[in-house]
């Protein structure tokens, strides 16, 4: 009985050893091929972190280059659109400048007729006005003296026309050089502020196309603006210091007419007191608008 209880124990002891191998061989290899998985999801986990990092950066990329070719046409459509407008605006500038052109002459013009029209008038009235003192002269001195007066006028008149006459078309000449050289001027000025700004929009679209940072280009493209339009402005500015010149021309106009007056008004003051003595004072009174009327001619 105790030689079957000591086997029994025995075999006990047996399987319960081999269990005990078996859990101390078990539980370590678990634990390796847990952190061992572990290991294996980390670096599955690091490396789709990686290739989602690649991907977005594959998308910025892609999305600045979509970004940068937008902008890009947008460059190269607002440089053909000033290539454009150069053609336009050179036709409209044309065509302003020849109305302008035709204004002037126009005003030269009417100024000219509106003049002709007053001699004409003051003509009339100054043979009425002689025709009433020879009819009422009664001896022939005093015709002589109103023949010698009436030649003196009109030699006068004709003297302080001619003078006005030229004052004017000087004037007017001056002021003819003038436009066309300030107009000439106003071209080369607009012409160069386009080429300017032109030259600025190439420039991008060659930078473009040269794949440059797109932020330096646009960088670029508005410094160069900016210059073409400060110049443009400093041109504009230079070119409206020469209304000093007009009024130059005004006071030698003015000057010129000034003197035919008092030449005229320095010879019929003469004339008139020659002819007081031969006519008498009272006789010559109601004759006087004659001499005011004349004097008053443009």
């Amino acid at each position: 009985m105790k030689i079957k209880s000591k086997a029994s124990l025995a075999k006990r002891l047996t399987t319960l050893f081999a269990v005990f191998a078996f859990v101390t061989l078990i539980i370590p290899t678990t634990s390796i091929l847990a952190k061992a998985q572990q290991a294996i999801s980390n670096s599955e986990n690091k490396a789709a972190a990686r290739e989602n990092k690649a991907d977005n950066k594959d998308n910025k990329i892609e999305k600045n280059a979509n970004t940068n070719a937008k902008t890009c046409d947008k460059i190269t459509a607002a440089g053909e659109r000033i290539t454009n407008n150069i053609a336009d605006l050179d036709t409209k500038f044309q065509a302003r400048k020849e109305a302008r052109l035709q204004r002037f002459e126009k005003k030269v013009a009417d100024a000219e007729r509106r003049r002709e029209v007053w001699r004409k008038s003051v003509d009339a009235n100054i043979e009425a006005q002689l025709k009433k003192m020879m009819d009422s002269a009664k001896t022939d001195a005093q015709k002589d003296a109103i023949i010698a007066y009436e030649k003196t006028l009109k030699n006068a008149i004709a003297a302080r026309r001619l003078a006005i006459d030229q004052a004017q078309e000087a004037f007017f000449l001056h002021l003819s050089e003038r436009f066309s050289l300030k107009r000439d001027n106003l071209e080369t000025i607009l012409l160069a502020y386009r080429n300017d700004r032109k030259a600025a929009f190439d420039e991008a679209q060659s930078q473009c196309a040269a794949g440059t940072d797109m932020n330096q280009v646009k960088a670029d493209l508005k410094t160069s603006l900016k210059q073409a339009r400060e110049k443009f402005q400093e041109q504009m500015k230079n070119r409206e210091k020469g209304n000093a010149d007009l009024k130059s021309y005004i006071d030698e106009r003015n000057q010129a007419i000034r003197k035919a007056q008092d030449d005229f008004k320095a010879t019929m003051t003469l004339a008139r007191t020659e002819l007081k003595k031969a006519l008498g004072e009272t006789s010559l009174n109601g004759n006087e608008a004659t001499i005011k009327q004349e004097q008053s001619e443009n």
